[in-house]
């Protein structure tokens, strides 16, 4: 029931007490049971008589999504831009107005209207979410309310995702970010949030769909989704794959990536479902160092210009197995079973433009030696010549419903076991300056640099082993204390066991190799959290405290034991159900970090940084009316860190993250039937200035941009255009530091046309 809607039924109700009693068939609908989402009507459920019957949007074919009906593991679909909750937050589906705290969720008519290809395309739909660019071998890395996003925040269906290679959407049914730690439910984790991917099942349906996308830079990518079953009904399989091939804005810049993911239900009756997904994910691209900014200057280069080797890479490849059970008892207990195996490595090779031994900055601009080198510049290059790594994991949940006098519990039981392995890492890293054939002019602007040398004089950072054993156990609980107050609850325990094998070898001889770590790590995890309903159905008021931890991370340089990091998160807001399916969100935060790991010097890391984020967020997401959808957000975060050790370098503010950052898309259909759609889409993006370096006072600027889409359906053909940039601004995504500044794209296009069969 949305805000409108309740004050129209107060009105009307208000106006029948002078005039009549009230028959039993306008009596109020209950109640959903707490932990229950009020299904849409696509589930055969009833909805409340006053709410508007919306037409579907944007998909041309209803599709069937529950193969096992009352899933509470399983959020319901969403429908357009809007998502009535998630499982993000509290393992079981709960409405958004009912938790206390934030989730947004991107849809896959978000994913589909913006042609996302890469995980930073969806970031403009993700409050207070900004591209990092602070790891080049991690392309999917962001920072959310100013605080680092690692791979150990990524979950897929639940599970501990930690693979380096950037994700595809081909499978994807929708993405869940989580603001703020979440280690009851999940574990050690960063305390800036947690993000689901949510895949595609097999449907009890027969369809097949397929895509082809042209677009600037000579993007195409080839995509399929075929869902099939045999006569029964009770055996569904699902076949999602892409092929996509292109080059860059960027020189010598190119990416080809193939994907495949088959998944297989077999229904035991009505009650009992078991599914398989596989996934086979290879991704090949050029590792990009970006640009180098001279005398502060970020634009002094084209954003074309590339500083690295054309020899330069980065190999992603993925192997991905998972099986799971789900179980109804009855209508109040129900089970899920699960696990999963992630085989993942990633070679790669880059040349990075910094300063070496034999070179300091001078007020001119560039660099000069102490044997008058003008404006020669070092590189350095970096490889991984072994880099492969495994993770296994197994969770069990049994959720279910029970009173206790007055109050109604929502009760959920949970483990989850992760062994993760460092089969072997090694990673080679030049000495700048010592090696001729890496120092070039920049200013000459000579192409192509030549590839990569076999270079002497190198240190080697070898990993031959890095185990990390986690197993954590977890209640929670969520109270209907009243008809309008609920209590949330819960607390996680967690072990860890890390094994750690090192040495730091130069020239292929070891000059460094501290003992073999061997640590163990128990934490308690709790979370609190109260919701009231101002209005029932429509309006709720939320209060949130929780807490994380995390271990800390292998490094050559780290004298053992390292304190793992705490985080902790005090949140509050209001939520709104301003029409049926339009939900607006306003809440402020606070959230610390303690003991970050900083890296003194070369040979040195210690626990000493203390980050703070506070701030405001407004999320608004769903249909404005049947024809007109938005997504908006907007975040002011006020981050800065601290050093007591004295590292006075990091004070201040995090290097990228702005003060303010906001989003706007929205959609409109002119035509909208059972036959034919056609609608356009604009999009606004702002990011606001950040610090771009923490020794030099390179500051990136603050930009917006500008988007627009073009959507079209006759019977079974579909058509998307997305025009990103369309006013062709320079801007900057990230920075590492001076020498590794990211430029953002200038105008590009992409063009997508399918057909379901």
């Amino acid at each position: 029931m949305s805000l409108r809607t309740w004050l129209n039924s107060f009105v009307v109700a208000g106006a029948l007490a002078f005039t009549a009693p009230p028959s039993p068939a306008s009596a109020q609908q209950p109640e959903p049971p707490v932990g229950t989402l009020p299904r849409l009507p696509e589930t055969e459920v009833v909805a409340e008589p006053e709410a508007p019957q919306l037409t579907p949007n944007f998909e041309p074919f209803a599709r069937p999504q529950n193969v096992v009906q009352s899933n509470a593991f399983q959020a319901p679909p969403a429908e357009g831009y809007f998502a009535q909750g998630s499982t993000a937050g509290s393992v079981i589906a709960i409405p958004n107005l009912r938790f206390p705290g934030t989730v947004n969720t991107v849809t896959e008519d978000m994913i589909r209207d913006q042609q996302a290809l890469s995980f930073s395309d969806i970031l403009r739909d993700i409050g207070g979410a900004v591209q990092t660019n602070a790891d080049n071998i991690r392309p999917d890395q962001f920072f959310l309310r100013g605080l680092e996003m690692t791979s150990r925040n990524f979950r897929k269906n639940g599970f501990m995702d930690p693979t380096y290679t950037p994700r595809d959407f081909a499978n994807v049914e929708r993405v869940d970010i989580l603001k703020g730690p979440a280690s009851v439910v999940y574990g050690a984790g960063q305390p800036a949030g947690t993000v689901n991917l949510v895949t595609k099942k097999a449907l009890q349906d027969r369809f097949v769909w397929g895509g082809m996308t042209y677009g600037s830079y000579g993007l195409q990518r080839y995509q399929l989704d075929a869902n099939s079953m045999n006569e029964a009904g009770d055996l569904l399989v699902r076949v999602n794959a892409a092929y996509q091939d292109g080059d860059s804005f960027r020189n010598f810049g190119f990416n080809e990536r193939t994907f495949i993911a088959p998944t297989f239900t077999k229904l035991l009756g009505g009650d009992t479902a078991i599914t398989w997904e596989g996934e086979f994910h290879e991704d090949r691209r050029m590792r990009d160092s970006g640009i180098i900014a001279v005398n502060g200057n970020a634009r002094f280069f084209s954003e074309k210009q590339f500083f690295g080797a054309t020899t330069d890479f980065a190999d992603y490849t993925d192997y991905r197995s998972t099986l799971s059970l789900t179980h109804k008892f009855n209508d109040a207990w129900q089970l899920y079973l699960g696990t999963t195996s992630l085989f993942y490595k990633a070679p790669s090779r880059g040349l990075v433009p910094q300063t070496g031994f034999t070179t300091v900055l001078t007020p001119e601009g560039f660099y000069a030696g102490a044997g008058g080198l003008g404006n020669l510049l070092n590189r350095q290059q970096n490889e991984a010549t072994k880099f492969r790594e495994q993770n296994h994991a197994f969770i069990t949940n049994l959720t279910g419903e029970f009173d206790t006098g007055p109050i109604t519990h929502n009760m959920l039981l949970g483990s989850e076991t992760n062994f993760f392995v460092a089969n072997h890492d090694q990673f080679t890293t030049s000495i700048p300056g010592l090696d001729p054939a890496l120092t070039f002019d920049p200013t000459t602007l000579a192409q192509p640099y030549p590839g990569a040398t076999p270079v002497n004089a190198s240190f080697t950072f070898d990993n031959p082993g890095y185990y990390q054993n986690r197993f954590g156990t977890y209640f929670q609980d969520v109270m209907q204390i009243t008809d309008r107050l609920t209590f949330m609850g819960g607390v996680r325990w967690d072990t860890m066991r890390v094994n750690y094998d090192r040495a730091l070898l130069f020239g292929g001889f070891p000059i460094f190799a501290p003992p073999a770590s061997n640590e163990t790590f128990d934490r308690w995890s709790p979370r609190a959290g109260l919701v009231y309903e101002l209005v029932p159905g429509a309006m709720s008021v939320y209060g949130l405290y929780t807490r994380s931890f995390s271990p800390p991370n292998g490094s050559v340089f780290g004298a053992a034991p390292l304190a793992p990091e705490l985080g902790e998160i005090w949140e509050g807001g209001v939520k709104t159900n301003i029409f049926d399916n339009l939900i607006l969100t306003v809440g402020g935060f606070q959230i610390d970090r303690d003991n970050v790991a900083v890296q003194i010097n070369n040979f040195n890391i210690v626990n000493t940084a203390v980050q703070r984020s506070k701030g405001v967020e407004l999320n608004l997401a769903g249909q404005w009316t049947e024809r007109l959808s938005t997504v908006t957000n907007y975040t002011y975060a006020d981050v800065s860190q601290f050093d007591p050790g004295g590292v006075a370098a990091i004070n201040g503010r995090v290097r990228g993250v702005p003060f303010g950052v906001g989003n706007a898309w929205t959609r409109y259909n002119f035509v909208q039937t059972q036959q034919s759609t056609l609608g356009v889409g604009l999009g606004y993006v702002y990011v606001g200035e950040r610090r771009g370096d923490y020794t030099t006072p390179l500051r990136l600027a603050a930009y917006d941009r500008w988007d627009l889409g073009l959507f079209g359906r006759y019977g079974r053909w579909d058509m998307t255009a997305y025009v990103e940039n369309i006013f062709d601004v320079r801007y900057e995504t990230g920075s590492i530091d001076q020498y590794q500044v990211y430029p953002g794209a200038p105008v590009n296009f992409r063009f997508q046309l399918g057909a379901t069969f």
